[in-house]
């Protein structure tokens, strides 16, 4: 992998940072999951959650089967007790196929679905295959032109890898046909695991320790997969995108190189970029 003999490493998530894509991907989670679970009743609140949960809140940018079960809970609790205007469904079996393995993929919950015969996960195979289909027909956006050109001048110095929770297949057909992948040295997606696993996959074949790598996102998950391996993270904020790149390469980028990142300045970085995303959310005052 350290094909520039470089001892730095810049793990670099894909949709949301570099693909302004995520609004696209809201209105296909919305559409699917509405769709193939019968929420036509409840559409307006089902939006509103997929909204929230896909978009606007902390779980952005997690898996489509996390955001499904974040939305299948947060739906049984504001419908609350008592008879229910639509059949939810309880997830369980999607919930145990979870655990049971890092990989999420259409192709290994095929493969659930063929050894169990579960209907639940059939039903949730389904959802997902159309998700993908859909997802491909939406058309590829170009990159953000801020986000190539931090990536241009950042190779120089670190070697890039993409870390993803998106089929890895999706990947590298948005890089190729974006004229990008040449910037990046490895690309991996959800076949290879979480964003913790993939981030120590390639610190492991670069020879680099975690000291010397950051990752760059959009999401939560991106900082607590930064947390979790010990390597620094560098926000893109939802809605700033382009700004976000530039303040990177032009402030953020030349602290790290030069050790002065940690401390103040990362903090007030993170601070910025959870304040963008509420935690609670916006119907959560109409219950108290």
């Amino acid at each position: 992998m350290k094909s520039r003999g470089s001892d730095r490493l810049i793990a670099i998530d894909s949709d949301g940072s570099v693909f302004p894509n995520m609004p696209a991907k809201f209105e296909v989670m919305r559409d699917t999951t509405i769709g193939h679970f019968g929420l036509g009743p409840i559409a307006r609140m089902a939006e509103e959650v997929i909204r929230f949960v896909n978009l606007e809140g902390r779980s952005r940018g997690s898996h489509r089967l996390s955001g499904l079960v974040q939305i299948i809970g947060f739906l049984r609790d504001r419908l609350g007790p008592g008879p229910l205007p639509v059949d939810l469904p309880r997830l369980g079996s999607l919930r145990r196929f979870m655990d049971s393995r890092p990989d999420w993929t259409n192709g290994t919950l095929a493969a659930a679905v063929t050894a169990t015969g579960d209907p639940e996960l059939a039903r949730i195979l389904e959802w997902s295959r159309d998700f993908s289909v859909r997802l491909a027909r939406t058309g590829r956006m170009p990159p953000v032109p801020e986000a190539v050109r931090a990536m241009t001048a950042m190779r120089e110095t670190a070697e890039l890898a993409v870390v993803s929770q998106a089929p890895e297949e999706q990947l590298l057909a948005e890089w190729t046909e974006s004229g990008i992948a040449g910037l990046v040295a490895r690309i991996g997606g959800s076949d290879r695991g979480p964003k913790p696993a993939q981030i120590r996959a390639a610190l492991d074949d670069a020879g680099i320790p975690p000291a010397r790598a950051a990752i760059i996102g959009d999401a939560p998950g991106d900082l607590s997969a930064a947390r979790e391996t010990g390597i620094a993270f560098l926000p893109i904020v939802p809605g700033r995108e382009g700004a976000s790149w530039n303040r990177l390469l032009d402030e953020a980028w030349p602290r790290w190189l030069a050790g002065t990142f940690a401390g103040a300045y990362a903090e007030a970085l993170t601070d910025d970029f959870l304040a963008a995303l509420p935690e609670q959310p916006p119907w959560a005052p109409l219950r108290d």
